[in-house]
């Protein structure tokens, strides 16, 4: 699951929880009397404390709805049932917190007297009115967003979930007011606003977080293939484990607690082996190269663990750091007699014959004059493109006598011949001096 298509999971997650919530409180006749009171409640009051209970319990649904959403974007039993738990207990705070000081606020802000009969005909005493309302609904709607960010022991996401809560809440609670004033029957009008606060919470915290990600990672080959994970601690870990921040389950030459990605004092991100390196342990491989101990990561970069390959996103592209470029060592493919027939390597010397140069890593793959060779993002293809554009199975090339001939195998995102887009399952020959274009990795016979 990608961030922005969990952020509409979170607006559908949200406008579910309201309209749950909003059931729980006006179907039972508990909640009744209050509902129909128009005035402030008197602090210590038993429609006080009832007022406390109700939107508590709405806060308390909507978070589980909330955290429920959250839990498809984590692995692991035991951290998706952390997740539910914090979005219903930090929902239900947020609820009972929100109530207090939404109506500490309404008593000191709200209109009174002349200007609250006046609030039906002036715009700007309803204005008033509405955004002393929003203010309780906001802290509601933050306490609410802050639970991702309990949950995943994240100060960093704390603030942005509450931040994105609290505008969130602050909107559905106006949309709250201006939807009493304008429907007539209360019921409907509550049906409304409840919803209308649920969807904006739920759609403010994942776009605030969206927004404002510093750097993440995409799953490109193995389980939960184009999944993203927020990079949101200054250590975030990679491992078999579930309670690492990226699983990598499956695969017994992936240690429990692998690798690590650390925030250095400039804001650069090194990832650091922390795995003891011993028999049946995968070496951790960035861009081809095996990482010793640490290594210096850049936007667009390769993590393969065994056969888990993620990549690396940042949004402010930074140099990678001096003291870290070359503390990987380069992965040699074999010699050129120990190459099967009908298989292409990458190599790093030009050995003659015929060869595609992946030119956004320069990166050769030797081709031989007879055989199939398959294209793909998938680690076993004869020619593996770690791109999230690529497809598993992409393109085959059939060698025949020297030539050298393409045909795309129907991928998502197409194959081109200098431009020009090659229709599936039909062949083209290759010739020197072409540019392949698989998905958007581009590729120079030569």
């Amino acid at each position: 699951m990608t961030l922005k298509e969990r952020t509409t999971l979170g607006l559908i997650a949200g406008l579910a929880g309201g309209i749950i919530g909003w059931a729980a409180i006006e179907a039972p006749p508990f909640f009744r009397a209050l509902l129909m009171a128009q005035s402030a409640m008197a602090q210590g009051s038993a429609m006080w404390w009832e007022q406390e209970l109700m939107v508590g319990l709405y806060g308390l649904i909507l978070g589980v709805f909330l955290g429920a959403a959250d839990s498809l974007g984590v692995d692991g039993d035991i951290r998706k049932r952390e997740t539910i738990l914090a979005g219903a207990a930090c929902g239900a705070a947020g609820g009972m917190l929100g109530v207090l000081i939404g109506q500490t606020v309404w008593a000191i802000c709200g209109p009174s007297g002349a200007m609250q009969a006046d609030e039906n005909t002036n715009p700007l005493v309803f204005l008033w009115s509405a955004l002393a309302r929003g203010v309780g609904w906001a802290c509601i709607g933050a306490g609410i967003g802050s639970a991702q960010g309990v949950a995943r022991r994240s100060a960093k996401l704390i603030k942005q979930g509450a931040f994105g809560g609290f505008v969130g809440g602050l909107i559905g609670g106006i949309a709250f007011q201006a939807a009493g004033k304008v429907i007539q029957s209360p019921s409907f009008s509550r049906l409304l606003g409840f919803a209308a606060i649920g969807a904006a919470v739920g759609l403010l915290i994942g776009l605030v977080q969206d927004l404002f990600k510093q750097a993440w990672v995409r799953v490109l080959v193995g389980k939960n293939e184009g999944k993203e994970y927020l990079i949101s601690n200054s250590v975030t870990t990679i491992g078999r484990s579930e309670l690492c921040d990226i699983p990598l389950f499956g695969d017994p030459a992936i240690a429990p607690n692998h690798a690590a990605i650390e925030v250095d004092e400039a804001g650069g991100y090194i990832l650091r082996v922390v795995a003891k390196m011993e028999p049946g342990v995968a070496s951790v491989i960035v861009n081809g190269q095996v990482v010793s101990s640490a290594m210096g990561l850049a936007n667009g970069d390769t993590i393969q663990l065994s056969k888990k390959q993620v990549e690396f996103h940042e949004r402010m592209s930074r140099v990678r750091p001096a003291d870290l470029q070359m503390s990987g060592t380069p992965v040699r493919s074999a010699p050129v007699d120990a190459i099967p027939a009908g298989s292409a390597v990458p190599h790093e010397r030009d050995l003659g014959g015929r060869r595609l140069i992946w030119l956004d890593r320069n990166q050769p793959f030797i081709l031989g004059s007879n055989g199939k060779f398959t294209i793909g993002r998938s680690l076993d293809r004869d020619i593996a493109i770690a791109d999230s554009s690529v497809s598993r199975l992409h393109a085959t090339i059939v060698a025949h006598a020297g030539v050298h001939s393409v045909s795309d195998e129907g991928s998502a995102n197409g194959t081109s011949i200098n431009g020009m887009p090659l229709p599936p399952r039909q062949s083209r020959e290759l010739l020197p001096g072409d540019i392949l274009g698989v998905g958007n990795a581009m590729l120079r016979y030569e």
